[in-house]
C-alpha cells in the first residue's frame, strides 16, 4: 500500500488538507503518512549499510581507507611509487615551458619547475615568446621560440608541454599549477601516451583501482536482466571482477 511512488503522490495532499483545515486528526494523519517515508528511508539505510560492507565493489573504504592510519599508510606508499616512477622518467620525457618576459605567473611558475628537475631528474626547455628573459632570471638559457608554440596551439602563459619522444607532444598545464597536480599530469599524458602501463600509474594514484565501470559494461544487460535483481548484480560483480584483476597493482618493486 505505502508505495514511495504512492507517498510521493499523496503526501502533497494529505499536508495541503491539513494546512487548510489543521483538525487534530488532519495534522496527524499527514504526520503519520510522513512518518511511514521516513521509517522507509531509515530501513533502506540499514539496509545498504549492510548490503555495501559484504562488497568490495560497492565499499568505498576498499577504495580509499577511511581510518586515518591506514590513510597514512596508503599516501606513503604512493609517494614512494610516485617518486619511482617520475625519477624512471627523466630520460625519457621533457617539459617544454612556454613563458613570456614580463608574466609575473611565469616567474612562479619556473620555481615550480625547477622544483620538478631537482625532484625528479625531469629536464626542463625554457622558450620564450617575446624573447625576452624571466624577471626572476630563472631558466637563463632558453631558447626563443621559432614556431613550437603555433605548432602546439599556445597563444598564453604560462604553458606547460611534456615532450615525449617519439610519442609526440601533449599539453599538460595553462596558467600556473602546483608541483603535486603537475607530478600527477605527467603521470596521466605518459599513461595515455602507452610509456607507461596502467598498474604502474595506478601503483601511483592514492586509492584502489578495481575497475571502473564504462558504457561499454552496458553490453549484454537487457530488460530481464534488470528486472532479476539477483542476475544483475551477479553480472556486474563478474564485470568488476574481470576489470579488478586486469588493473591489480604490481608491489612497486616490480616496476
Amino acid at each position: 500500500m505505502f508505495s514511495v511512488a504512492w507517498i510521493k503522490k499523496n503526501l502533497p495532499k494529505y499536508r495541503d488538507r491539513a494546512i487548510d483545515n489543521p483538525t487534530d486528526a488532519n495534522v496527524q494523519a499527514y504526520y503519520y503518512l510522513q512518518r511511514v517515508m521516513m521509517d522507509k528511508a531509515s530501513r533502506f539505510s540499514e539496509a545498504s549499510s549492510r548490503a555495501i560492507m559484504k562488497d568490495p565493489f560497492l565499499d568505498e573504504d576498499s577504495r580509499r581507507p577511511v581510518a586515518t592510519y591506514a590513510a597514512n599508510a596508503m599516501n606513503r606508499e604512493v609517494t614512494a611509487n610516485k617518486d619511482k616512477v617520475l625519477r624512471s622518467l627523466a630520460d625519457r620525457v621533457g617539459v617544454f615551458f612556454f613563458f613570456k618576459s614580463n608574466c609575473m605567473l611565469c616567474a612562479e611558475q619556473a620555481n615550480v619547475l625547477q622544483s620538478l628537475t631537482t625532484s625528479t631528474g625531469i629536464n626542463i626547455i625554457p622558450v620564450s615568446l617575446d624573447g625576452g628573459p624571466l624577471d626572476n632570471n630563472a631558466f637563463p638559457n632558453y631558447r626563443i621560440d621559432d614556431g613550437q608554440a603555433k605548432k602546439l596551439e599556445i597563444f598564453q602563459t604560462p604553458a606547460l608541454a611534456l615532450a615525449m619522444p617519439p610519442q609526440g607532444t601533449s599539453i599538460v598545464g595553462y596558467g600556473a599549477i602546483t608541483l603535486d597536480v603537475l607530478f600527477n599530469r605527467i603521470l596521466m599524458a605518459t599513461r595515455d601516451a602507452g610509456i607507461i602501463d596502467h598498474k604502474t600509474f595506478a601503483s601511483t594514484q592514492p586509492f584502489f583501482d578495481n575497475g571502473l565501470l564504462s558504457i561499454d559494461d552496458s553490453e549484454g544487460i537487457d530488460e530481464e536482466l534488470l528486472n532479476d535483481p539477483q542476475k544483475f548484480v551477479q553480472s556486474m560483480k563478474a564485470k568488476l571482477a574481470r576489470k579488478a584483476i586486469d588493473v591489480e597493482t604490481p608491489d612497486a618493486t616490480e616496476q
